[in-house]
């Protein structure tokens, strides 16, 4: 959200320019001799946790030989290129997840699980055909060797991929369905009552769709979440809906005056309509509800951002900085209201704030167009045109960027070139920080 308000759409710059979804432990992790839904002896629990000893050492085939010594003498535990995929996806390493998972099909054709997670793969991957059909394959699987717990597990985990399957491909009374059926067999949770909400949404029954976020706001009790009222706001607007956005987002506001995720969506309806004025208003009061929380601060900083009001974006930035010193956005979104100063030392220290966010991730095109404008700022418009154009070397630039490229062109005396990029940058009509200065750019170019 940040990067998008201050950079605004990406836009094609190629004239310009010379899990595994469901893995039960982190990437990086080590593996341990857990195995879910087995019944074991503590000889087994002693063997799993002899192989799992091995797969740190790196040795796979004793591993997997361990692993397969244990299967013999129980017939229903996890298939063992089950588990090694597993703990590849323990350790982060996704290619050998998908070969463990294609060896257990050809070893273990029956056992359901290695095509449901498959399929999720594919889900994430957009293969949406593949998924469905990976679906099927596992619906139809027979699980008479499966141990009724993971029967159940397995069962619950093909009802959620179809369901997203089906909102993936916007049918939604498939997904309704869907969703009923995994209601009767796990019960109500916040995150199914949404989705269900969805599918209702997209379906035109406004009222259905509102009371299901009601009652996923019942089941996650006091959180400070977005209230059901602010979710009918979103998707409104996502619709293109603006009456209907503003119907509900007044309902939002005035039956949750003092949530600050409702101030925060207030907010941000407010710039992406560009009523400067009501952000500010809506700034101003979420400070004053939520001065302490981070995401409420870069908003704010944001607001002073978009109204040139580099001082007080200054002091929400430093805030947030004080309360989450290692995020990059904020030090990045810093950078910007520093640079933008007459005081020499804070452009000074503008330029620090932006090259230390490059130095940790050199490829992220933010952060390396903040530095190219710095750079620009502090006095070198050679090497934050570099800068500048390192950024969109993928082909793609967001309204942001052009406007800087077009600002140092223009200075060198190649206005065709800035006149081009403003236009560009301008072509739509996506919210971003620099779109006053590159309107009066542009209003001034021949």
């Amino acid at each position: 959200m940040l990067r998008t308000f201050l950079a605004g759409l990406v836009i094609f710059a190629a004239a310009f320019s010379a899990v595994w979804a469901d893995s039960p432990a982190p990437s990086g992790s080590a593996p341990s001799a857990e195995v879910a839904n087995s019944d074991l002896s503590a000889g087994d629990q002693a063997m799993l946790k002899e192989a799992a000893d091995k797969f740190n050492r790196s040795d796979i085939k004793g591993a997997l030989d361990t692993l397969n010594q244990v299967a013999r003498q129980n017939p229903k535990l996890i298939p063992p290129r089950l588990i090694l995929a597993q703990w590849f996806a323990q350790t982060g390493n996704q290619p050998a997840v998908r070969v463990s998972l294609e060896k257990a099909v050809e070893e273990n054709p029956d056992d359901p699980e290695a095509y449901v997670l498959l399929g999720e793969i594919a889900l994430n991957q957009g293969e949406l055909t593949a998924a469905d059909l990976l679906f099927q394959k596992a619906s139809a699987c027979d699980v008479s060797s499966v141990n009724e717990k993971r029967q159940k597990t397995l069962s619950m985990r093909i009802l959620r991929g179809q369901a997203r399957l089906w909102q993936s491909r916007q049918q939604w009374t498939k997904m309704q369905q869907t969703l009923s059926t995994l209601l009767k067999e796990e019960g109500e949770n916040p995150l199914l009552c949404r989705q269900i909400a969805l599918s209702f949404f997209h379906l035109d029954k406004e009222q259905a769709a509102h009371d299901w976020f009601a009652r996923a706001d019942q089941l996650d009790g006091d959180k400070g979440g977005l209230p059901a009222a602010g979710r009918m706001a979103i998707l409104y607007r996502e619709k293109g809906d603006a009456a209907k956005a503003a119907e509900w987002m007044k309902k939002a506001l005035e039956s949750n005056p003092n949530s600050p995720a409702t101030m925060r969506l207030s907010l941000t309806s407010a710039l992406d309509d560009g009523n400067m004025n009501a952000a500010k208003e809506a700034a101003d009061r979420l400070y004053a509800a939520d001065g302490k929380g981070i995401e409420s601060l870069k908003l704010c900083g944001i607001v002073a951002l978009y109204r040139d009001d580099f001082a007080g974006a200054e002091k929400y930035f430093r805030e947030a900085l004080a309360a989450a010193p290692d995020d990059p956005d904020v030090t990045n979104s810093l950078a910007l209201a520093l640079c933008e100063q007459s005081d020499p030392n804070k452009v000074k220290q503008a330029l620090q704030y932006a090259a230390a966010n490059v130095q940790k991730q050199g490829n992220n095109r933010d952060f390396l167009a903040t530095y190219g404008w710095a750079l620009y700022k502090s006095g070198d418009p050679e090497e934050g045109l570099k800068a500048l154009q390192q950024s969109i070397a993928d082909g793609r630039m967001v309204s942001a960027t052009a406007y800087y490229i077009a600002a140092i062109k223009n200075d060198q005396g190649d206005t065709a070139t800035a006149k081009k990029l403003l236009q560009l940058a301008l072509s739509n009509s996506s919210p971003f920080s620099k779109r006053a200065a590159a309107e009066a750019l542009l209003a001034k170019l021949p």
